[in-house]
């Protein structure tokens, strides 16, 4: 036996929560379990996959340049999944980007040492390629006005729709070049914005530590 109550909004982003209650017949205390689930979809794209990319080495990673058509300018996050020709799971690579209207290319970084633990050579294939756009009210650009501004507006703002947009999940195949083991590096991954982020982990922790 179960129940449904459904709470929805409508508009020009279609949204709302999911409430399933029920119950199992093999519990004898009858209880009445809950499950509730908040669900969003756009009828229209921020922005889509033209299914045009390219493939490169890099400092002994893999580098894939996605093509996107951008309908509404914003942050976007881009996510994919890097396989083996035999479509065992390799590696998976996400990207934060702010980008304008118009076609122009997101790349992803899939590290070489994920390639080599795996010992498997190209070609490779990417799947559930997908992205989303940031649609929350409260954006970055905000966070920079000063501390009083911030909270003012923080304060006035009262919305819930939905936090983010969705591009349609690229279904197309995608298949790289011919690579061999030997053109991957196993080295740890390093960069910039990694230093940068344990450097600030450490001030966090000599602040706390008396």
């Amino acid at each position: 036996m179960y129940r449904r109550k459904t709470n929805l909004s409508s508009g020009p982003i279609f949204g709302g929560q999911v409430t399933t209650k029920f119950q199992i017949l093999s519990d004898k205390k009858n209880y009445l379990y809950s499950l509730t689930h908040h669900f969003f979809s756009s009828p229209v794209a921020p922005a889509k996959f033209t299914g045009k990319f390219d493939d490169y080495t890099k400092d002994g990673s893999l580098f894939i340049d996605f093509e996107i058509n951008v309908i509404e300018k914003g942050r976007y996050t881009i996510e994919a999944n890097l396989l083996t020709n035999q479509d065992e799971p390799i590696a998976y690579a996400r990207k934060n980007q702010k980008l304008e209207q118009g076609k122009q290319n997101v790349t992803l970084m899939f590290f070489g040492k994920a390639i080599v633990k795996r010992r498997e050579s190209g070609p490779y294939k990417i799947t559930f390629l997908r992205g989303e756009l940031n649609t929350d009210v409260i954006q970055e650009d905000l966070l920079l006005k000063s501390p009083n501004e911030v909270d003012r507006i923080l304060k006035s703002i009262h919305d819930d729709r939905p936090k983010k947009k969705v591009i349609p999940l690229y279904t197309g195949p995608i298949e790289t070049k011919v690579y061999s083991l030997s053109e991957f590096s196993d080295k740890h991954y390093d960069s910039e914005e990694k230093r940068t982020r344990l450097s600030e982990l450490n001030l966090i922790k000599n602040n706390l530590v008396p």
